[in-house]
């Protein structure tokens, strides 16, 4: 039999559905019936009626079924009455037709029960198929999920791991950085405590014991920087301030004297910084040795103290003396010219002679301190007049050689230039005992090269003594107008002072 679902009245609700089927059943005890009736006792029908119970026991319920056999068992007895029967015993109908009734009953039960077992089997299937069809849909759904989980999370992955490469580089380019500075570099947490130290840091301040590669120290380190700076002015007021959280610029922190050595000069920077992933901030510190530029402003003061002693010796034992005889002149002419004494013109010529004499004095003085040719001539003309100069007053034969000089450098570097053309002249001089002096300027490669070459006994200045300060002025002089000063001997045994710069330096 079909296992369809329940219709709807099965439990005792009429619908439509069941009226018709209930007039069905109906229709069949009929046609049973009048079968029954119309072949009269030649055929035995009585399970016939059975029919349309089982019926409607199946497709509509017991509430249809047993009133139907109730029905059929009393139109059975009818018919069976109808036929005028003889029977032993007139009960005999009434217990066929109880019976056949009682049979239609456990038919009816039984066929009801096994319909509502199919029905419920087949909704249960039903169920368990919606169930299976829900599952493949939310597996279908997981499978995506966790297809679109993967894929973000190789997508993470990626990420993290190309964060972690550029983290790296830059980890490497900071480190190669931090090795390569020529600054100490210190960090430290937000007490002092040393974190990360470069290796310029470490031969500067003597730090033992850091770790790999002498940047980051152990765990559980704990130096302090106060007292690596100990004995400093000015350290621990700086170190507080930059551990307050104040930046601090290049704070000077002056010598330290050390057993048998004068310590280095150290100016100090201070600034905040992250300390790694976490949230706590450290302080990175700058020292700066500054000894040779310190060195380089002693020697450079020295030098013009010197100069300035020179200055005031030629203007007293020069000029000055020149002045005196000069006035003693132009005195003995006033005292004559007060008696009445005749006077020629030979008295006026010698007090215009000496007059003349300290002019010229005064610009050779003048020269001295800035040719006026490097404005009004330009370098060329002025290293020239300086070769002429020196052959005359050395008696030692000074060259000028020029190439073409397409662009006239600043008047601040021509004057730097002249400078320390005339430092190296008076050098080699010194030093070199030279037979010939060449100046040479040139321009090779948009850039203007000035080179002194001594012709004599190769003597190269050595920071000691009078040379060290020549060649300290010298290399002072190359770095304020951003040029490169070098000093070398040629095979032949000749000295050359040679400073390049380029030729579109500006004004300083």
């Amino acid at each position: 039999m079909p296992t369809e679902s329940p219709p709807s009245g099965s439990r005792g609700e009429p619908s439509a559905r069941n009226t018709l089927l209930l007039l069905f059943g109906l229709g069949i005890l009929a046609v049973v019936a009048l079968v029954d009736w119309t072949t009269w006792t030649e055929i035995q029908l009585r399970l016939c009626y059975l029919i349309p119970t089982v019926f409607l026991a199946w497709y509509v319920g017991n509430w249809a079924a047993l009133p139907v056999a109730v029905l059929g068992s009393g139109v059975w007895l009818l018919i069976e009455l109808s036929y005028g029967k003889a029977y032993e015993h007139p009960i005999v109908p009434f217990i066929n037709a109880t019976v056949l009734l009682g049979a239609s009953i456990v038919f009816t039960l039984l066929v009801s029960a096994e319909a509502r077992r199919k029905r419920q089997l087949a909704s249960e299937i039903q169920a368990r198929m919606r169930a299976e069809r829900e599952l493949l849909t939310i597996n279908e759904t997981l499978e995506q999920r966790v297809i679109e989980r993967t894929a973000a999370a190789e997508s993470r992955a990626r990420e993290l791991q190309s964060s972690e490469e550029a983290l790296s580089r830059s980890t490497a380019i900071l480190t190669a950085i931090l090795g390569t500075m020529t600054e100490a570099v210190v960090v430290t947490s937000a007490d002092g405590i040393l974190r990360l130290v470069n290796p310029a840091a470490v031969a500067l301040l003597g730090i033992q014991h850091v770790g790999g590669g002498g940047m980051l120290l152990p765990v559980g380190t704990t130096f302090s920087l106060f007292p690596l700076l100990e004995g400093y002015r000015n350290a621990e007021a700086a170190i507080q301030a930059g551990l307050r959280g104040s930046e601090v610029a290049s704070a000077d922190l002056g010598r330290r004297s050390l057993p048998g050595r004068k310590g280095p000069w150290l100016t100090l920077s201070a600034h905040r910084v992250p300390l790694g992933n976490t949230a706590e901030e450290g302080v990175a510190f700058v020292l700066t040795d500054v000894s040779a530029s310190k060195e380089t402003e002693r020697i450079v003061a020295d030098a013009i103290e010197e100069e300035q002693q020179r200055i005031g010796q030629d203007l007293h034992d020069g000029l000055g003396q020149h002045l005196v005889c000069t006035a003693m002149a132009a005195s003995t002419l006033r005292d004559r010219l007060i008696r009445g004494t005749s006077v020629g013109p030979e008295s006026v010529q010698e007090i215009s002679t000496l007059v003349d004499e300290a002019i010229t004095h005064v610009r050779d003085i003048a020269r001295g301190l800035f040719p006026a040719s490097l404005e009004h001539q330009g370098l060329a003309a002025t290293l020239r007049a300086l070769a002429d100069q020196v052959t005359r007053s050395t008696r030692i034969r000074c060259e000028f050689e020029a190439g073409r000089v397409i662009v006239e450098p600043a008047t601040s570097v021509s004057f730097h230039l002249y400078r320390i053309a005339q430092e190296a002249v008076a050098n080699a001089i010194r030093h070199n005992a030279p037979s010939r002096i060449i100046i040479r300027i040139e321009e090779p490669a948009n850039q203007l090269r000035l080179s002194v070459v001594s012709v004599g006994k190769p003597v190269v200045p050595t920071p000691s003594g009078r040379t060290g300060l020549g060649l300290a002025i010298m290399q002072h002089r190359a770095r304020l107008i951003q040029g490169d000063l070098q000093i070398y001997a040629e095979p032949q045994g000749d000295t050359v002072v040679e400073c390049t710069v380029g030729n579109s330096v500006p004004a300083s």
